[in-house]
């Protein structure tokens, strides 16, 4: 049994889980643009903050966004921030908005934490029962597996921890019967490595089947490719940044097959379709509590993609733990090109819609 600890924060939390995270959440009083979080409960010297980290779920609250904080002015319980890189308009900071710091080591005030002194190189953890810290595991390196430009590779068994697995440019594959855990981890929610730092799949004809794949703060499975399968597998606790990634993202390609897992408990989405988006059939599956962190999309989603006529099918949708707006089944604007039919959709939260279509957009039939 493995008890993950937690990089320093406020507020604390008890777990560090998708439901542990939402409910340690600060609420912003007020934002000024994009440059600053008022709140009173910032009881702290001047200065205090200076280079924290800080995680918001800015303005409408689609998506969390990370930057630091440039400076902590006490008497006005203001954060002045940096500029997030590449943030619209409306995911600037506001009143009401959720967010947390991290990466102070004045956080470290209660067991479970660690911080990390790169200058110093130090580690300081406090442990779970206190006392002098034992058994205590630190990643050593990224990679499990490098399957890149390699194909007929077949691995079983197998029980990969804190490392990925690559498989770019590679063909027919199978991942059979496997289980990989946190498999990626970042307090940065910036750059490509959300997506495709988990099993990522550029190639063809591979599978992942029979398999565990869980815990990361970005997309556990993204696809790039034509016919390749993820069958009856357990698929659970990606996307702990609450960002843009999924549990599984279907990034371009064709004929790919999502039958028969279990999909649960994602920061954001559920499966989502990408850029070049890619067809698919998903169909058998079990796919809930989705959104646990965001507000305004679906367990299935799309947006600005190409759907291929893909084909929705024969699943159990349900339980969207959106803060608001959550939908189960979301084509957004300018998706086109799906069929969804035979699957069982409720529990969709507050203000949500079991199934949701936005114009502009032709040939979705449901």
């Amino acid at each position: 049994t493995v008890t993950p600890l937690w990089e320093a924060r406020w507020p604390n939390i008890s777990e560090y889980t998708l439901p542990g995270l939402r409910n340690g959440m600060a609420i912003a009083q007020s934002g000024t643009m994009a440059t600053a979080i008022v709140d009173s409960n910032l009881t702290r010297a001047d200065g205090f903050w200076n280079n924290a980290t800080v995680w918001v779920r800015g303005g409408d609250g689609y998506e969390g966004k990370t930057t630091t904080v440039s400076s902590f002015i006490a008497s006005s319980d203001t954060l002045n921030l940096n500029p997030i890189p590449n943030n619209p308009s409306y995911l600037e900071p506001k009143a009401g908005n959720n967010y947390y710091l991290s990466g102070v080591l004045g956080a470290l005030d209660a067991a479970n934490e660690w911080y990390v002194d790169s200058a110093a190189g130090k580690v300081y953890l406090w442990a779970p029962n206190g006392g002098v810290p034992t058994n205590v595991e630190v990643k050593q390196r990224p990679r499990a597996f490098e399957l890149s430009n390699k194909s007929y590779i077949y691995i079983t068994g197998i029980q990969t921890f804190a490392a990925d697995i690559q498989m770019n440019n590679s063909n027919n594959n199978v991942l059979d019967g496997i289980t990989a855990q946190y498999l990626y981890s970042s307090n940065l929610n910036q750059g490509s490595s959300r997506y495709d730092r988990g099993i990522n799949i550029v190639g063809n004809n591979n599978e992942i089947k029979n398999s565990t794949i869980a815990y990361s703060t970005g997309t556990l499975i993204m696809i790039a490719g034509n016919n390749n399968r993820v069958v009856n597998n357990n698929i659970h606790d990606g996307d702990y940044m609450g960002s843009y990634a999924a549990l599984i993202i279907l990034q371009s390609g064709s004929q790919n097959l999502i039958s028969r897992n279990t999909l649960r408990d994602a920061g954001r989405s559920n499966i989502q379709w990408k850029d070049a988006g890619g067809s698919a059939v998903i169909e058998y599956n079990n796919i809930y509590n989705g959104m646990w962190l965001t507000t305004d999309g679906g367990m299935l989603y799309a947006y600005g993609t190409d759907l291929r006529n893909s084909e929705i099918r024969y699943n159990l949708i349900h339980d969207n733990k959106a803060y608001s707006s959550g939908f189960n089944l979301y084509f957004d604007n300018f998706t086109e090109n799906v069929v969804a039919h035979h699957n069982v959709i409720y529990n969709s939260g507050t203000n949500g819609r079991g199934i949701q279509i936005n114009t502009p957009g032709n040939f979705k039939l449901i």
